[in-house]
């Protein structure tokens, strides 16, 4: 009976053992979420940026970070709770929950990936417990708009950040965005933004009465963002351009303006 009690002893204390080493195992990845999400919930969003990994950046800037988090509550958090945590090879996992100051939970979903001797934001995906936690947020039932509505949308943002380029600064612009991007963003950081666009003294007016052609139209993304892509026909270069917008209020506002020419 004693020999039996060892063997059950010693066997509790084994999985105590294993246990212990897979939360050991587990840990740096736990820690690196939690740091992301500490620095996005104190609005520290430029070192929230430094803790992503070079793949997320290579697709999203640090402005694009802060908007999403304070559209799906990333910037109010209070605590958060995982349930699974995991890891293999030089990927990571967490899955849990996290609440917000108003007493409201969401859905949180991290993967990592370990580069350079740390483990490194890969994705963050993040899913509102209740309908009103994110209100800026596109709906689940937000309809697309059609080819042409999507390029009407395209034509009027190109038609404000021209006449405002034209101008040498950006309100005219500023004020047809949304107001999300508006909070993240004064009218000096908009200046400063399209800056060097200002300083080329290109005249954007001539697209005016131009159809974008759309490569990439009525796109819905998983976090609720319409995507316009596409480009102007002009030579000898062409203007490309992405654009990305939220619905605020039943209207398409911006959220992201890209363009470029070559």
């Amino acid at each position: 009976m004693k020999t039996a009690l060892k063997i059950l002893g010693g066997l509790a204390a084994f999985i105590a053992i294993v246990v212990g080493l897979a939360f050991w195992a587990t840990g740096g990845v736990t820690e690196a979420g939690d740091q992301f999400l500490a620095a996005l919930s104190k609005g520290e969003n430029d070192q929230a940026y430094q803790l992503t990994s070079k793949a997320f950046q290579q697709t999203a800037r640090p402005e694009q970070l802060a908007i999403f988090a304070k559209t799906y509550g990333l910037d109010r958090i209070r605590s958060t709770s995982w349930s699974s945590r995991s890891f293999e090879n030089n990927s990571g996992k967490l899955v849990g929950s996290a609440t917000l100051d108003d007493g409201s939970e969401i859905e949180l979903e991290i993967e990592l990936i370990h580069e350079n001797d740390a483990w490194k934001i890969l994705h963050v995906s993040s899913k509102s417990g209740r309908a009103d936690s994110a209100p800026e947020a596109a709906s689940a039932s937000t309809q697309a708009p059609d080819a042409a509505q999507s390029q009407a949308l395209v034509r009027q943002s190109m038609a404000d950040f021209a006449a405002s380029v034209n101008t040498g600064e950006m309100s005219q612009f500023r004020d047809s965005t949304s107001a999300l991007w508006q909070e993240q963003f004064d009218l000096q950081r908009f200046n400063d933004s399209y800056a060097s666009i200002i300083a080329a003294g290109v005249d954007l007016t001539q697209l005016n009465p131009m159809t974008p052609l759309l490569s990439q139209a009525g796109a819905i993304n998983s976090d609720g963002v319409l995507v316009l892509a596409g480009h102007y026909e002009t030579e000898p270069n062409k203007v490309y351009f992405e654009h990305k917008y939220i619905d605020e209020g039943g209207q398409w506002k911006l959220v992201g303006f890209n363009i470029e020419m070559k």
